[in-house]
């Protein structure tokens, strides 16, 4: 297993933000499926902090919104060699790193819910009701901003390299970015957000295809005022532990979702080992 051998590489910029809520814009090509869901949509409820039960809710998945960022050839979008050399360590190195997170094993996600009041309904995920993906939104978003001239056989290979990961990825055709140094604004604020949305109203969404994908992008934009929002920016040739994303977001539902709404009991998931420390504790008072 290639991953086994990331525990050691970079750890990306990570940061939970916060900010007031940003005006949402109109997109007259998708507004009559604006509110479209998949037929046995998966929510956890209720997964907010200013809504008291699930209908409220404006709908997305998760408590926590995962924006991870990767520029790939922005401001070079001709320089056709280059790309794809970074091409070819995006595709082995830093997708493999995304596409074997643990936090999309079924297991891992009921280690990262346990002892919250989400626990049972995340551990319905097992079942065949919601056996398939595109009946939950992705437990993280991977946004890929390349530059809106890339060369058409670079992005078309660009594309068929992704293809394993279409679930949970956007490439977009934009040299605008938010976030750590860079413009200010983010996810939380609106402003990311509204960038691809804008995007799509001028046919620079590259990938995937379908109305799917728009409809999962609103929802996450929309959702951004009452989830825990945290946004990663990950290099293209960078890769990060297979176990990040799932220790990342557990350690946000531990400490910034309010136990009053999360119903976490402030154990950790290993229950043995405390029991193990307690007998040892008595032994060496004996």
């Amino acid at each position: 297993d290639p991953s086994e051998h990331l525990a050691h590489l970079p750890i990306p910029m990570s940061t939970i933000r916060g900010g007031r809520a940003f005006n949402h814009s109109r997109h007259p090509k998708h507004h009559m499926n604006m509110n479209k869901l998949p037929k046995h949509y998966f929510q956890l409820s209720p997964p907010t902090t200013t809504t008291k039960d699930t209908n409220d809710a404006p709908p997305w998945s998760w408590p926590i919104i995962h924006i991870v960022s990767t520029r790939f050839m922005q401001g070079q979008g001709t320089l056709v060699n280059l790309a794809r050399s970074r091409l070819k360590l995006l595709e082995v190195v830093c997708l493999p790193s995304l596409m074997q997170q643990t936090i999309f094993n079924h297991t891992t996600l009921s280690e990262v819910y346990g002892h919250t009041k989400w626990e049972e309904e995340v551990n319905t995920l097992n079942t065949q009701h919601h056996a398939h993906t595109n009946d939950m939104d992705p437990p993280l978003l991977w946004i890929i901003k390349v530059d809106p001239n890339l060369d058409k056989t670079i992005l078309n290979e660009l594309k068929a390299v992704l293809e394993p990961v279409k679930q949970f990825t956007l490439v977009v055709g934009s040299n605008t970015n938010y976030g750590i140094g860079i413009k200010p604004g983010g996810w939380r604020d609106g402003q990311a957000g509204q960038n691809i949305l804008d995007a799509y109203d001028n046919g620079q969404v590259y990938f995937p295809g379908g109305d799917g994908a728009y409809q999962m992008l609103r929802r996450a934009h929309e959702a951004r005022s009452d989830r825990v929002v945290i946004e990663t920016r990950l290099d293209a040739d960078d890769a990060v532990n297979k176990k990040y994303v799932a220790a990342l977001q557990s350690t946000a539902l531990r400490t910034l979702v309010d136990p009053k709404i999360s119903g976490y009991d402030g154990r950790d998931g290993d229950d043995d080992d405390d029991d193990d420390g307690e007998q040892s504790s008595k032994e060496e008072k004996k």
